[in-house]
């Protein structure tokens, strides 16, 4: 008669972590490929999620989650799941009692321009565990500002010249930045623009590299012989952005002389002296041809 012999299965001590980034539709992506890397801008706020499980038959503890690009452990407050340290103070086996965690990071414009892959890991203290690491990917990209200036009494007439502020503000309206003075472009084409404004069309702007975010644009020098218009014009910028509307200017009803120096205002000023004094030689003249007559 056979005995069945009496063996023990060790016990099995394992965790894994599966990191994920939302879109701007609030879709997550796994984001393992570049295929599946949603896009966001400079200056957006990105959400991650991480899913925390432990994959073994025996409890866990202290679990330290990091994360290559945020320092997880120095959030305030720190996210549902953690505690001081970025740490799972206990894991129980199975999906059933995995731990999500959800935290977001301000994408800087130093990351625009291509992708954006951060690594989460998850590290047990029990050094003979394994720890468990996974990436998610983005593409990041800058945006652009868009507006037109026209004739207000022809709205089809693109008005060269004008100058521009336009700045970037928080939820309070207060600066965020330096302010970006735009001057029109004037030019055979785009890439003979030197300033912000890239697009060479007169009356028509384009402003590139930008950070996702509010922003207020104010015009700060009206085209020759139009009314300066000040309003300060809020919009908020994402991807390709444009002033749906044309902005317009009314013609000055006063003649405006080019007093900005130079020979054109000396012209000036030196042709009106020269008409008074002979204005006031022909009075001479005449009365002096009038003395003599009289004598």
């Amino acid at each position: 008669m056979r005995t069945s012999s009496m063996f023990q299965i060790a016990a099995v001590k394992s965790v894994s972590i599966k990191k994920y980034v939302q879109d701007s539709d609030g879709n997550w992506h796994d984001a393992q490929n570049v295929d599946d890397y949603p896009t966001h801008y400079a200056g957006d706020t990105v959400p991650y999620r991480l899913v925390v499980t432990n994959t073994g038959d025996e409890t866990l503890t202290d679990v330290q989650i990091t994360d290559d690009r945020v320092d997880l452990a120095g959030l305030d407050p720190l996210p549902d799941g953690l505690e001081a340290g970025a740490v799972i103070p206990e894991l129980l086996p199975g999906e059933d009692n995995a731990v999500t965690i959800e935290y977001s990071i301000v994408l800087g414009d130093e990351a625009a321009g291509g992708s954006l892959i951060n690594n989460a890991c998850a590290i047990p203290e029990d050094a003979g565990v394994e720890e468990s690491c996974d990436p998610a990917g983005i593409l990041v990209e800058t945006s652009t500002l868009s507006w037109e200036k026209v004739n207000a009494g022809d709205v089809s007439e693109y008005l060269a010249g004008s100058e521009w502020s336009l700045v970037r503000v928080d939820e309070n309206g207060d600066p965020v930045g330096s302010v970006i003075a735009v001057t029109d472009c004037i030019e055979d084409a785009a890439a003979d623009c030197s300033g912000p404004d890239v697009n060479p069309e007169p009356g028509k702007f384009k402003i590139a590299e930008l950070a996702a975010g509010d922003y207020v644009l104010t015009e700060t020098r009206a085209p020759a012989g139009y009314v300066l218009d000040d309003t300060q014009r809020e919009i908020t910028v994402r991807g390709d952005t444009e002033f749906e509307v044309p902005i317009e200017n009314t013609q000055s009803d006063v003649p405006q002389l080019p007093l900005t120096g130079g020979m054109g205002t000396f012209a000036i000023f030196l042709g009106a002296g020269s008409v008074g004094l002979l204005v006031a030689f022909a009075l001479w003249m005449q009365r002096r041809r009038s003395r003599i007559a009289i004598s």
